[in-house]
């Protein structure tokens, strides 16, 4: 595991007069990871558009598959990680590379698969019991 500090800019680094790192702050971002899943081996989230991904993420899913035929594979990877990328699962790691991006995770790759547009009255039924606990008891409420 890694701890990732993912919002880590020079405004939360605290140095000495020589330039020793003292203290950080501004945590509320860090998050602890699978080893390789560090953000240096993460695409930026907010550069990413699903027009120009899905056709590399396709070829690399094929080439996947081949090689887990190639080796023999008793137990193939290939149809969870497709099954991830056809629900939106997938998105999920990106989290935790950038913690910060999951509005936009959330709007322009899983809110999608579940409604047309934000305004979309099905969106709200969908996401309100996670506005607060007990939502649906709040509006029942006189």
């Amino acid at each position: 595991m890694i701890l990732g500090l993912t919002d880590l800019n020079q405004s939360n680094i605290f140095v000495d007069e020589d330039w020793n790192i003292k203290c950080l702050i501004d945590l509320e971002w860090a998050c602890f990871s699978p080893s390789g899943n560090d953000s240096s081996s993460m695409l930026a989230i907010d550069l990413i558009s699903n027009d120009d991904y899905e056709p590399l993420h396709k070829q690399f899913m094929e080439v996947f598959a081949e090689e887990e035929v190639k080796i023999g594979s008793l137990i193939p990877l290939s149809p969870i990680l497709q099954r991830g990328w056809e629900i939106g699962t997938f998105w999920y790691s990106f989290t935790l590379s950038s913690p910060m991006a999951l509005f936009k995770i959330f709007y322009d790759f899983i809110q999608p698969k579940f409604s047309r547009t934000h305004d979309d009255p099905a969106s709200w039924r969908i996401t309100m019991p996670y506005w607060t606990f007990s939502a649906l008891g709040l509006l029942n409420t006189r």
